[in-house]
């Protein structure tokens, strides 16, 4: 949200009317069809990692998967 809000005032815009339309039309759509999904997840990803940390979590958690499912022939 930040980022992008950032991003228009910094390109001009008026800085309410930016907050107003995230409150509006981005952050109204994201609570109507992300959050309900969300809860369904496995795992939930967000902008807080850094680097290759976000690929590190989701690799590993693939491969815990596949190792928990591993059937031995």
């Amino acid at each position: 949200m930040l980022r992008r809000n950032r991003w228009f005032i910094d390109k001009g815009h008026n800085e309410e009317r930016v907050l107003q339309e995230y409150l509006q039309l981005v952050r109204y759509r994201h609570d109507e069809y992300v959050e309900p999904t969300r809860w369904h997840a496995d795992l939930v990803m967000n902008s807080s990692l850094t680097g290759n940390q976000g690929f590190e979590v989701v690799s590993d958690w693939i491969l815990t998967r596949l190792l928990e499912n591993r059937n031995p022939l």
